[in-house]
């Protein structure tokens, strides 16, 4: 019989007056420890540890302490991490460190360690539901969590009741991390796809538009970003394209198309670069370039990012299409997606 393993969850809080973009930074570095990331912006990132960490043959604390040296020394982020069971627990542990601002709670001691806290800083009660709470002499999280799921929920409603009385108990039965995880993996998909076109045409992007439709609704969002230099070079599109959607904030939203436009095209050749010293990213350029050799000989898509080995694969680019003209826009539309 397969024993299901204990998540990992880490909670990484920044402080309220964070930048916009050094929060995008501390959000992409946690990309680069585990694939399942979930931005909750202004100012706190999820991040799912449960693979990772035998990946990185690292455990929980030292994974903690390696995300406060890295934000703090690289971005000038003070963070505070909490690790937990739950997003719930994880996010109350990063609102009451240790003096080390890294608090870790397992799951046998989450309900005794978030017993203490008070209840307004319980995961998901906001200012009104905790003065409806105090008003009835619930003061502590240990306290809610005697109270019968049905009392709470005549204090609070139905829904917002039971998550309160079970998160006071230590549980939060969400299964998923990201409910957009797959329209995430598609974004990328979809980014892939428009950089390799770029490449295949010889032109380099200005800018990048990610748009958005929603499930039973007529209106529809789009955010463009300017680059800092023009480029065609998936990694640093795919950057370009998270950061957008992070910005969006968009846990919740059932989302029903999306499509990666990139804009004010010109010709590679003749667009001007910024000279680097990176080691690491000349490498990625070469591997790019190569990856581009292999889907050539062998068939688009043949080589792709491992988060997108299980999807369908897209129908290969003509480098032809829309005449490929020198400012013609390339677009690219993701899979349609809808929750059950």
């Amino acid at each position: 019989m397969m024993v299901e393993r204990e998540r990992v969850i880490m909670h990484v809080r920044c402080p309220r007056e964070v930048t916009e973009d050094a929060y995008h930074e501390v959000v992409e570095f946690l990309g680069s420890l585990t694939p399942v990331v979930q931005a909750l912006p202004p100012a706190a990132v999820l991040a799912d540890l449960t693979g990772a960490l035998r990946y990185w043959r690292a455990t929980p604390l030292q994974l903690a302490r390696r995300v406060r040296l890295t934000t703090l020394a690289r971005y000038a982020v003070d963070t505070r991490v909490g690790i937990g069971p739950s997003p719930a627990v994880a996010a109350m542990a990063s609102g009451s460190p240790d003096r080390d601002g890294i608090r870790i709670v397992t799951g046998a001691d989450a309900a005794q360690a978030i017993a203490p806290l008070p209840v307004s800083e319980l995961y998901g009660v906001g200012p009104a539901q905790a003065k409806t709470l105090t008003a009835y002499g619930l003061h502590t999280v240990g306290a809610l969590a005697q109270v019968p799921t049905g009392t709470v929920q005549r204090l609070l409603g139905g829904r917002l009741g039971r998550q309160a009385a079970d998160r006071a108990r230590g549980i939060d039965p969400r299964h998923e991390l990201d409910r957009n995880g797959r329209a995430r993996t598609a974004l990328l998909d979809t980014v892939v796809t428009v950089a390799s076109r770029l490449r295949q045409r010889r032109q380099v992007a200005g800018a990048l538009s990610v748009h958005v439709e929603w499930v039973g609704n007529a209106a529809a969002i789009t955010r463009t970003r300017t680059l800092a230099e023009p480029t065609a070079h998936t990694e640093e599109l795919r950057v370009a394209a998270y950061q957008l959607w992070d910005g969006l904030g968009l846990q919740r939203a059932r989302i029903a198309a999306l499509s990666v436009r990139a804009e004010r095209l010109t010709d590679g050749a003749a667009a001007a670069h910024q000279m680097t010293l990176d080691g690491a990213r000349e490498r990625l350029w070469r591997a790019e370039a190569a990856i581009d050799r292999a889907n050539r000989r062998f068939g688009a898509n043949t080589v792709r990012p491992a988060r997108l080995a299980h999807r369908p694969m897209q129908e290969a680019a003509d480098p032809g299409q829309d005449g490929g003209r020198l400012g013609a826009t390339e677009d690219a539309t993701a899979q349609r997606h809808e929750e059950p």
